[in-house]
């Protein structure tokens, strides 16, 4: 048997690598529930260099990848609760890191197109009295919406919509609400802000026509 064929071959060493990766992060997610406090701060000096290896897969920009890696670790941290296999953790944020890196690339491009549309976009018409008009009636409708909502709802979506430096654990500090509710309770005000606005609609539709 030749030397070669005893040194593993490059997909071999990823995969040991990796494996070796699941292991520790697995460990450390199991410690951080049992109650040990550093294992967070081990658990992201672990997994950092991983993010920032699939964002880079992505091809986004150094930039962005800060944002994807900083997003997964925010992320991960609300939810890590809900994650019922530790040894699954590395697979579980690398999902959450590829997902954010969808979000950022279709970021990066929306603002690109933008740019490249205010390039070409007449003054005249980026001051259009019709579009301005239509913009303060759907931020009016909104904002009628919001104020009538049961407080719960209104404090959360204000936060949430009106102040996007705020975290999820800030936002449940400052509402004194439980992390795991914001998201149900986020997706129920956004209901019945829908319910309103189309409410609201309906009868100006019919005040129009009586």
């Amino acid at each position: 048997m030749t030397a070669d064929a005893l040194t593993p071959s490059p997909s071999t060493e990823t995969t040991i690598r990796t494996n070796t990766l699941a292991a520790a992060v697995g460990v450390a997610i199991r410690s951080h529930r049992a109650g040990d406090r550093a294992a967070m701060t081990d658990l992201v000096r672990i997994v950092t260099p991983y993010l920032y290896r699939v964002a880079f897969s992505c091809r986004l920009s150094a930039y962005a990848a800060d944002d994807v890696v900083q997003s997964t670790l925010e992320s991960a941290l609300i939810h890590l609760p809900s994650l019922r296999d530790a040894d699954a953790g590395l697979a579980w944020l690398s999902v959450i890191a590829r997902r954010e890196a969808v979000r950022v690339s279709r970021e990066e491009r929306r603002m690109d197109l933008i740019g490249d549309r205010d390039g070409f976009v007449d003054s005249a018409d980026s001051a259009d009295p019709e579009r301005i008009a239509l913009a303060h009636m759907a931020r009016d409708a909104l904002l009628c919406a919001l104020a009538k909502l049961p407080e719960r709802y209104r404090a959360l979506l204000t936060l949430l919509f009106f102040d996007d430096q705020l975290d999820y654990l800030t936002i449940a500090s400052e509402l004194a609400m439980p992390v795991g509710s914001i998201g149900p309770t986020r997706q129920r005000g956004l209901k019945k802000v829908r319910a309103l606005i189309e409410q609201d609609r309906e009868q100006r539709t019919y005040a129009s026509c009586a």
